[in-house]
């Protein structure tokens, strides 16, 4: 009983932090956009390039929050390659956003942090 309630403390927690930081995202979302498309799949170029920054300002704008997640930084990073892998389209040319990104990005995110813990 005391685990679910904890693991539902948890979620809340998780859920807010996802709602906090997904606008912070924003900015670096847009950069994937600009990256090489024959290097995004690549997770030490992801990590260096997208989560490693993105991490640093979601740390910023979370108040502190993002600290009180056991694990954030690998669970963030998780997160990121989940998000890479639901939500990117990367072709020969070009990496782009889903069309229903905006609408997925924090269920996505949730499901990301989820896998990890």
């Amino acid at each position: 009983m005391l685990g679910k309630l904890k693991e539902k403390a948890g979620d809340k927690m998780l859920g807010k932090v996802v709602e906090q930081v997904a606008p912070s995202l924003k900015p670096h979302l847009d950069r994937i956009q600009e990256l090489d498309p024959q290097k995004i799949n690549d997770d030490q170029f992801y990590q260096e390039e997208v989560v490693s920054p993105a991490l640093t300002a979601i740390k910023l704008a979370s108040s502190g929050v993002a600290g009180m997640i056991p694990g954030f930084d690998d669970r963030f990073a998780s997160a990121m390659r989940h998000l890479r892998n639901e939500l990117l389209i990367v072709d020969a040319e070009r990496v782009a956003l889903a069309d229903d990104f905006a609408a997925r990005l924090p269920q996505v995110l949730l499901e990301g942090f989820r896998k990890s813990a």
